[in-house]
């Protein structure tokens, strides 16, 4: 008797217990669950957002810096290698500094290179700063007349690059130079008189990316500057 009394109440105790299980959540049950999900999924796309942002913005760095550090390295190998160097004076007309002005700044120079034959060989290089009308380059003349550049920089000009944006040159000068205007890319200061004078090219440019086409100005900027002491070999 008493084991069937001991059965009954272990039958009736596990009916309850099913009936439990098989009654679900309740409506209050599922809201907090839902609000605890939505909070959870909302913090998680935060997150991931952040993470994409500081993702491009480390691309745009990046295309930034290799192409303006490849451009300033040839452009200053170049000068270090030409056996002469004629700043523009005037674009439009042809025209170079005289050889001894001693203030010389422009958006061109020219860079002549001796060949083993006798003859000489030229390049002409051009920053030209974004201005919304199509110039925006640095641009290379292998033969220096200045009628055909080729743009250094991989997405400037209008074009894009594999991240869908393009770069802009912006203005970038050196400010103890206070004779040139920051729209000087290229500046040549000389004074070869006395024991301690000295010939320099001064470059400089900026690059930006990340911003509202064609001269995008915003996001990411990046400045690039060195100086080449000609003072030995250079006229």
């Amino acid at each position: 008797m008493l084991k069937r009394l001991v059965f009954q109440e272990i039958l009736q105790i596990g009916e309850e217990i099913n009936m439990k299980k098989q009654k679900g959540f309740t409506l209050i049950e599922l809201l907090v669950s839902i609000g605890i999900l939505a909070i959870i999924v909302g913090i998680g796309g935060d997150i991931l957002a952040t993470v994409i942002r500081a993702y491009r913005k480390a691309e745009l760095f990046s295309l930034v810096d290799r192409n303006g550090s490849y451009a300033l390295t040839l452009i200053e190998q170049d000068i270090r290698s030409a056996i002469d160097i004629k700043v523009v004076d005037d674009i439009g007309a042809g025209t170079f500094f005289a050889p001894d002005d001693p203030n010389q700044a422009s958006s061109q120079i020219l860079l002549s290179f001796p060949e083993a034959s006798g003859d000489f060989t030229y390049k002409r290089y051009n920053i030209s700063l974004c201005d919304g009308g199509g110039t925006n380059e640095i641009g290379l003349d292998t033969v220096g007349d200045g009628a055909s550049f080729s743009n250094l920089v991989l997405s400037a000009g209008g074009g894009s690059d594999f991240l869908g944006e393009s770069l802009s040159v912006i203005d970038f000068g050196y400010a103890n130079l206070g004779a040139f205007t920051p729209v000087d890319p290229f500046v040549r200061l000389r004074d070869t008189a006395g024991q301690r004078g000295f010939d320099i090219v001064y470059i400089s440019f900026g690059l930006s990316a990340g911003g509202a086409t064609p001269c995008p100005t915003g996001d990411v900027k990046a400045f690039f500057q060195t100086s080449v002491n000609l003072l030995g070999g250079l006229q």
